[in-house]
């Protein structure tokens, strides 16, 4: 019943919601439910906690039991990979986006000048820039429905830079 509660109040708020409670006293499965809830009426989640752990416990969980694929769910771990479980590492912001960067620039590299329109031209030579992987990086976060990171971490995600001021 308590969970249930839980649940109730986390998804009918249109702000924020804290979970806590003692270790197996079911944090992680109300979470999930959260999340998979929230994710079905297309809201974006941000999850964060004072630890690493605690963030991989749902994060593998959401791997574990094929939630991902099964609602549609596209997760972004804010944090160094050395802090990650190594199942939930691959959908760490950093090691994507490094991916991504060397996939656009190896596409775009293949193409010959006279294939590429202008504007694709312009993105080309963006993307050598050194400030490309930040805005790869930003665009992730932008388009994931569910981004985890620590209560310190998640302060370095652009979102929360840009409103801040930090």
């Amino acid at each position: 019943d308590e969970q249930k509660t839980a649940v109730d109040q986390a998804i009918s708020t249109n702000d924020f919601s804290f979970i806590e409670g003692p270790p197996g006293s079911g944090k992680t499965t109300v979470l999930l439910e959260i999340i998979v809830q929230e994710i079905k009426r297309g809201k974006k989640i941000m999850v964060t906690a004072s630890t690493h752990v605690a963030l991989d416990n749902i994060l593998d969980r959401l791997i574990r039991d094929n939630f991902l694929e099964k609602y549609g769910i596209s997760p972004i771990r804010i944090g160094y990979d050395s802090n990650i479980s190594e199942l939930s590492r691959r959908y760490s912001l950093n090691n994507i986006a490094k991916t991504e960067l060397k996939r656009l620039r190896e596409a775009y590299e293949k193409k010959d000048k006279s294939e590429l329109s202008d504007a694709q031209k312009k993105f080309k030579r963006h993307l050598m820039d050194a400030d490309a992987e930040a805005d790869i990086k930003k665009l992730l976060l932008d388009t994931s429905n569910l981004v985890f990171g620590t209560n310190i971490g998640i302060l370095q995600a652009p979102m929360i830079k840009e409103n801040t001021g930090a």
